[in-house]
């Protein structure tokens, strides 16, 4: 089997049927589909376990049905999985019918990590979702090789071997973010490949979250999985300029002031008067401070 696709879901089910039904359209027929159910509560147990879908279809869940998180859930596919390839997608995402002729073109090349792009539908109206569209592997021209930590595990494929061999996700990485970098990284180390960004293998989607709801994911990532990965991994301290935070030079120390959430007021009053070219940078700041206030509540106790 060329391609294993590994779907988590929680509480997802109306975008959880349309994914499944756009991978029923897909023209290459050698894949499977496993489903990683994290205790969900919405009825989607009960509709697979009855849908007729034409797929190589598995479905997965922890034992006592429990929320575990997506690294847990994403691990429970590792003794099941079957393809050459694995093609991570996110259960609110609807694939081409032509997916994995995409991801191949790159993988088949060998050594390979084949990012492609998510495409959505409503980052006229978001300007969250508009400035994540621009972020990430989307900075780069089509073909690019990217750094490892903007791997992401959104219509992301990879060599199962590579992260079956890893051990799969850390599961100590149990709350908002995090987990895919922390993969990333340790593919990065063991094999070194070549994180490229497809632009042909596009998926689509409809992200509701604003950017008022990111914020707060992101201080949390910040007070949690990051500070986790920085103790596992204390070379990425750089990568997530937290090495400023205890630094005595005066560019970090300016850095840390800035990044103070005394700041914000100011910023999200220029956010509703300027253009996007500036609001993008804006929110790069407030990204970059909520990650940041959340790190320091914890290593500053």
């Amino acid at each position: 089997m060329l391609f294993s696709v590994v779907i988590p879901t929680y509480n997802n089910l109306s975008e959880l049927q349309r994914c499944l039904g756009a991978l029923e359209q897909v023209v290459d027929p050698d894949f499977e589909v496993l489903v990683c159910v994290d205790g969900s509560t919405d009825g989607t147990f009960e509709w697979l376990s009855e849908a007729a879908l034409d797929l190589q279809l598995k479905v997965l869940h922890h034992p006592d049905r429990a929320n575990r998180g997506r690294s847990a859930t994403r691990n429970l596919s590792l003794p099941h999985i079957r393809g050459k390839y694995t093609l991570f997608l996110d259960s609110d995402m609807e694939v081409p019918p032509e997916i994995f002729q995409f991801h191949h073109a790159e993988l088949n090349a060998g050594g390979t990590v084949s990012i492609g792009p998510v495409h959505y539908r409503n980052s006229a109206s978001n300007l969250w979702v508009r400035y994540t569209s621009e972020r990430g592997v989307a900075k780069y021209p089509p073909g690019s090789e990217v750094p490892f930590h903007y791997f992401i595990t959104p219509n992301t494929a990879l060599p199962t071997e590579w992260w079956r061999d890893l051990g799969g996700f850390d599961e100590h990485i149990n709350r908002y973010g995090g987990e895919d970098m922390e993969l990333g990284y340790r593919i990065f180390r063991e094999y070194q490949p070549r994180y490229v960004f497809n632009a042909a293998a596009k998926v689509m989607t409809v992200q509701p979250k604003t950017l008022r709801e990111a914020l707060p994911q992101l201080k949390e990532y910040g007070a949690t999985g990051l500070p986790y990965i920085v103790r596992k991994w204390p070379e990425l301290k750089e990568v997530y300029w937290v090495n400023r935070i205890d630094s005595g030079r005066l560019k970090d120390r300016l850095f840390c002031g800035l990044a103070h959430p005394r700041w914000r007021g100011w910023v999200w009053a220029m956010l509703r008067i300027s253009p996007f070219a500036l609001q993008k940078q804006l929110i790069n700041y407030l990204v970059i401070s909520h990650v940041h206030e959340g790190y320091r509540s914890v290593v500053n106790g």
